[in-house]
This record gives C-alpha cells, structure tokens and sequence, in this order.
C-alpha cells in the first residue's frame, strides 16, 4: 500500500464488479455503476486489457483452466459480498439503526448506494475508516473522474 494511492485490493475489486456488470449474463447480481470508473480503466476495452493480463498473469502460475475457474469465483464472491452488504445496510436502517461505519472505500457506497445521503432518514449518518493516507484524496479523485 502506497500512500495517497488506491490500493491494489480496491481496484481488483472495482476490476471484478465492473466486469460482472459488462460481461455477466442477466440478471446482474449487483450493479455497480461507478465499478468501470473506480477500476481505473477509462473504457471497456481496456478494462478486457486490465481483466485479460490478469487472468494471463494468474494463469502463467497456476495454469488457463484453473486460473479462469478461479477468477470467476472470486468475482461472484466480490459481487455477492457487496450485494449482500448493501442488503443488510437497508434492513439494518428499516429497524431503526441510526449509524453504520464503512470500513474501506466510502466513495463507491456513497455515489451508488441504496441508501444515499440525500435519501437517508433523519438521524442516520455514516462514518468511514480507512488508511488516512489512501482517503484523504478520495472525493477530488471523484470529482476528477479519476475515482480509483
């Protein structure tokens, strides 16, 4: 982890939503629409680069099959996580909670969230805890388009 850098696990992740949002059959488990900008990748194409050298990468160690066998499981769990995540964030809040604590990228959650800050009841706040150095930059990142 480099100071005032995003981490490689945030864009591997962000990598993998985006390419379930692109590229995985309907009906999408979770639709993270700021995924592709997060990842870093400007476009579709180069995020099939991105996606590509990293399965070639994967696969040069482990071998083709296994390496795709592996790359698509771990996209379904990125993606069920974050779904399931967001799930429990909107039952949580219909019972009443009135604070959550996001414990990595707050950006992605806030831009896309269900529970977004001008939808959220009264009272309900939000807080993240993150590396200081990795969140201090986030929102002019957004601003920029450059949301990784």
């Amino acid at each position: 982890m480099e100071e005032g850098r995003p981490s490689s696990t945030a864009i591997v992740a962000a990598t993998l939503r985006a390419a379930h949002l692109l590229w995985d059959d309907s009906p999408k488990i979770f639709e993270d629409t700021l995924a592709l900008a997060l990842s870093g990748c400007v476009s579709e194409a180069a995020l099939r680069e991105r996606f590509d050298a990293l399965s070639a990468e994967f696969g040069a160690r482990v071998g083709r099959d296994l390496a795709q066998a592996a790359l698509s499981m771990v996209r379904s769990s990125i993606v069920t996580r974050s779904r399931y995540v967001e799930d429990q964030l909107v039952q949580a809040i219909e019972r009443g909670v009135a604070q959550y604590v996001i414990l990595g990228r707050r950006t992605r959650f806030v831009c896309v969230s269900p529970i977004r800050p001008g939808q959220r009841p009264a009272g309900v706040r939000s807080r993240s805890s993150r590396h200081p150095g990795l969140e201090a930059n986030a929102p002019s990142r957004i601003e920029r388009g450059d949301a990784t």
